[in-house]
């Protein structure tokens, strides 16, 4: 964590009116035109499709590999989840999509757009540029609640489980309220398969649960595969796909991706929803979790609390920028608060095994390195004593050999 000396650099764009005003015309042509798919070019995707292009191994695959399976209380990580055989359905929906944000106002697309070779139609809806890009954070907040509204929605993904268990429970709707109409007609799948085994038998599932709901409008949360899903399925069932991505995170205030026990790599956030509602859900939504696997999800809702917040925009982990994270009052008091009711519910589950116990311990690690709470801080200032003493004798030694 001391290494995150880096900085995140990613904030919320300020040119509010001009976003807003594509955001309704986003929403218009979801309304108007069939079939209309909204597609997202992630920064992993299209790195995905260089190294596809070139025959080269994509960066993450290996690392994606050692994830399956992965239990961890402070790892974030995640992935498309796409292999080399998907990479020609993923180049077509990005040069074929109704609407296609190219998330030209990130850094990285900036840098490796130019390596990409597309074909895409000139008359075909884009983002307007660097300065109007990755709208679909202000979509969520300013034009989801009247687009949903009395529309027969799907939503899929990995957290629609949990979104499901949730939009059933009073005080979930209570602190959404702003985000869900009172008339949402609303169909869950939720969707735990790794996308890249599955996509075609995922994507035959939403087909049948698309006409079995006359589904009018399917957001989709899986991945890389949602930009394939959204785009074959609009055009194949007549309907509007939305690429939804991590908004689906940001519904639930989640703090790992839902077919994972590690922390996720960045967090929408919307509005909080308290921890114990949370767990609530996730344990009603996947009752069969192993100690361990409920411990790591629940120190990653923990952990989310000290995240900087800004409604309708997402920071990554403290991992990825030491200025993701804000240890001030409002985050410090919903993080003891968690904290509490997690030392009541489910510490105690790190006694049913040393997987559980380890997981236990590696978040306790976590928080007193981050000097939360007395024994925190002692933790701390002792670290940082030891840091500055290496510091004084590296500079003493380097003193002396000059002399």
């Amino acid at each position: 964590m001391d290494k995150a000396t880096n900085t995140f650099g990613h904030y919320r764009p300020t040119n509010v009116e001009i976003r807003r005003s594509e955001c309704r015309r986003i929403s218009e042509l979801m309304g108007a035109e069939r079939p209309f798919s909204f597609l997202r070019l992630g920064d992993m995707e299209l790195m995905f499709l260089i190294a596809c292009q070139n025959s080269v191994p994509v960066y993450w695959a290996s690392a994606a590999e050692a994830e399956v399976g992965k239990v961890s209380s402070t790892v974030a990580f995640g992935h498309p989840g796409l292999k080399p055989e998907h990479a020609a359905r993923l180049q077509a929906a990005y040069e074929n999509c109704s609407y296609l944000d190219f998330h030209d106002g990130w850094l990285t697309n900036q840098r490796e757009f130019p390596k990409w070779s597309f074909q895409r139609a000139s008359n075909l809806h884009r983002n307007p540029g660097a300065e109007v890009s990755q709208l679909f954070f202000d979509w969520l907040r300013y034009e989801f609640r009247n687009y949903v509204s009395g529309r027969r929605c799907l939503f899929a993904g990995a957290e629609a489980g949990i979104l499901q268990k949730l939009f059933s429970d009073p005080e979930y709707r209570s602190v959404a309220r702003d985000y869900w109409p009172e008339d949402a007609q609303i169909s869950f799948h939720p969707e735990t398969r790794r996308v890249g085994e599955h996509l075609d038998a995922i994507k035959a599932d939403l087909s049948t649960a698309i006409r079995a709901n006359k589904i009018d409008t399917a957001f989709i949360s899986l991945g890389g595969a949602s930009k394939i899903l959204c785009y074959e399925l609009a055009s194949e069932e007549g309907i509007c796909a939305f690429d939804f991505g991590s908004l689906m995170r940001g519904l639930t205030y989640s703090g790992s991706d839902g077919h994972n026990f590690v922390r996720t790599v960045h967090y929408p956030f919307y509005f909080r929803v308290p921890f114990d509602v949370f767990m609530r859900a996730l344990q009603r939504s996947a009752p069969q979790l192993r100690a361990d696997q409920l411990l790591a999800k629940a120190h990653a809702q923990i952990a989310m609390e000290l995240i900087r917040k800004e409604e309708g925009w997402s920071y990554a982990s403290e991992w990825s920028g030491a200025d993701c994270l804000d240890l001030g009052p409002e985050n410090r008091k919903h993080f003891w608060a968690a904290y509490e009711i997690y030392g009541r519910e489910f510490r105690h589950l790190g006694q049913h095994s040393d997987s559980a116990a380890a997981q236990v311990q590696e978040f306790e690690a976590w928080r007193k390195h981050l000097g939360l709470g007395l024994d925190g801080k002692i933790h701390r200032a002792v670290f940082d004593a030891k840091v500055a003493g290496r510091r004084a004798l590296g500079r003493l030694v380097g003193t002396r050999s000059k002399a």
